[in-house]
């Protein structure tokens, strides 16, 4: 991108290069005849929509490079469409590259393509750092001349070319400046302190692409971005009509303001928002973890998670954070810090979670109380176990009937003689469930079906034991109907089954006694008297006068 700087009009060569040299030609020579510079701190590859250029890395994260290379027709690139490559990297190895965050020129710098302008340098703020950089110091006018008048070396970098009507390079190359006495051009008139002119030659000249590539000198100890490659002609263009082939470049510390003004703004810029984060809750302790943002134009020194009441909870230079959860919505944001500048943050909510209420399997009834049994709790949520209590209540009068810790599985209450419409309720370290309804519980129908069941089983004891009595010849039936019968205690419970199971052994009963009466059954038994032995028979056998029973 390097431009033709004599006179008014661009070359040809230098316009099709200028926005289309993205494509490195293999050569041996060098920005032509220089030498390989890769792996150096001073120079980085900078493309863009309109083209490939040259730059120079001054401080982590700001590049110098020429105005031309950013800005067309009055308008800049958006800096985001900018990639600037790592220093001295070959491009066809190294895919790493960062973006442009803000771009400063001259205001007055336009780029209308057909004439070259003065004030051609420009200052990218990346979106990131980049690390092995080596800090330039921008010479002014002065400090030029004083390099020049003292013999000190200057070297040349860039990306460009490296032959006539080749492309950019995929490595920089650089060689020794030739300064010489400035070249007065048409328009620069007011402007002489903002450039400077080399010779171009074969031994070592400046081709298109390495427009912004930087002119370094170390001067008494110190290392100088002392010119931005602007525009010339020489052994790439071919061009000898104008005189001798020469370049120009724009002197980098008469636009200290401009550095100036990307220093500031990197001053206040914002680190970027930390990616996805996510919580991981044990009953009210959480685990708040993030990813790192790829890229930030702030760098990033530490990570800050604050609460809703802007507490903050704390900070890290690692990527999660423990925190202590509360009852109810938890709101926390997470920081990017670069220094003493917060991000925007990352804001991250979380519900706690209560346990849900287990569904009630049975209520039993016995002689003086009830029963509730429930099931297991599907889900703890962040409730903690040994918190975790069933309340079963009226939901009439809203009278606790009766509370269990969940785990134990059931509660009792007394048995009266009053209806209740029976909720459930869980209670935890986390909050009081709404009420859910059980179902309707009358305590006169339950003491109705106990008197019930309890005057049917005496009734049904005693007739047993009474045929046993009086019909001997049917013991075994009866006995298995005695059997059968349940046994009232403590742990008898009363239900509609049981009832029904005493009602069938009833009917059972009675229709043993009517085959009974049908089919009277004889036994015999012994009768014994001294040395005398007597056999009676009959339904209901009893030994004669003086006899007894063998």
């Amino acid at each position: 991108m390097l431009r033709n700087n004599v006179h008014i009009k661009l070359s040809l060569c230098s316009v099709i290069v200028l926005f289309a040299n993205l494509i490195s030609a293999p050569s041996s020579s060098a920005i032509y005849a220089g030498t390989n510079a890769t792996g150096t701190s001073y120079v980085v590859k900078v493309t863009s929509p309109n083209g490939s250029c040259s730059g120079a890395l001054i401080s982590p994260q700001i590049v110098a490079t020429a105005a031309h290379c950013v800005v067309r027709s009055g308008v800049a690139v958006r800096p985001e469409d900018l990639k600037i490559y790592s220093p001295g990297a070959d491009t066809n190895i190294s895919s790493t590259y960062s973006t442009g965050y803000a771009v400063f020129y001259p205001s007055t710098f336009l780029n209308n393509n057909t004439y070259t302008e003065p004030n051609d340098a420009a200052f990218i703020v990346l979106n990131q750092k980049i690390e092995n950089s080596k800090p330039l110091v921008l010479a002014n006018y002065n400090t030029l001349q004083s390099i020049i008048s003292s013999g000190n070396p200057i070297y040349i970098f860039g990306y460009g070319a490296t032959i006539r009507n080749g492309f950019s390079s995929n490595i920089p190359y650089s060689f020794r400046a030739k300064p010489t006495a400035q070249v007065r051009i048409f328009g620069f008139q007011g402007y002489e302190r903002t450039y400077t002119s080399y010779i171009n030659d074969y031994d070592g000249a400046t081709c298109p692409g390495d427009s912004g590539g930087p002119g370094i000198s170390e001067y008494k100890g110190v290392s100088y971005l002392v010119s931005i490659n602007s525009g010339g002609v020489g052994p790439c263009s071919g061009d000898s009509s104008q005189g001798s082939w020469r370049s120009n470049a724009t002197i980098a510390g008469e636009y200290q303001y401009l550095l100036d003004k990307a220093n500031a703004l990197l001053a206040t810029l914002k680190p970027a928002e930390v990616l996805s984060p996510s919580i991981v809750t044990t009953s009210m302790s959480g685990l708040i973890s993030w990813t790192p943002p790829q890229k930030s134009p702030a760098a990033i020194t530490a990570y800050v998670v604050k609460d809703d009441s802007q507490r903050e909870i704390c900070r890290t230079s690692t990527f999660s954070c423990e925190v202590t959860l509360k009852v109810g919505v938890n709101i926390f944001k997470i920081y990017s810090v670069a220094g003493s500048i917060l991000s925007d943050g990352v804001v991250i909510e979380y519900e706690t979670q209560n346990a849900v209420p287990p569904a009630v399997e049975e209520i039993k009834t016995y002689e003086t109380y009830v029963k509730v049994i429930w099931g297991e709790i599907s889900d703890l949520g962040n409730a903690t176990e040994s918190s975790v209590e069933i309340i079963i209540q009226d939901g009439l009068s809203k009278e606790t009937l009766c509370r269990a810790q969940a785990q134990i599985g059931e509660c009792t209450f007394p048995l009266m003689p009053k209806s209740s419409n029976l909720e459930l309720i869980l209670n935890s370290n986390i909050a009081m469930t709404p009420p859910v309804t059980v179902g309707r519980f009358s305590g006169i129908t339950q003491l109705s079906l106990i008197s019930r069941t309890k005057n049917n089983l005496a009734y049904l004891t005693n007739r047993i034991k009474s045929l046993i009595v009086s019909n001997p010849g049917y013991t075994v039936e009866l006995n298995a109907l005695l059997t059968a019968t349940p046994t009232l205690n403590e742990n008898f419970e009363y239900t509609d089954g049981k009832l029904q199971e005493i009602l069938d052994l009833s009917n059972q009963t009675s229709e043993l006694v009517t085959r009974i009466a049908s089919f009277p059954r004889k036994i015999t038994i012994t009768c014994v008297k001294g040395k005398l032995t007597k056999k009676v028979i009959a339904v209901k056998p009893t030994c004669p006068a003086g006899y007894i029973k063998k």
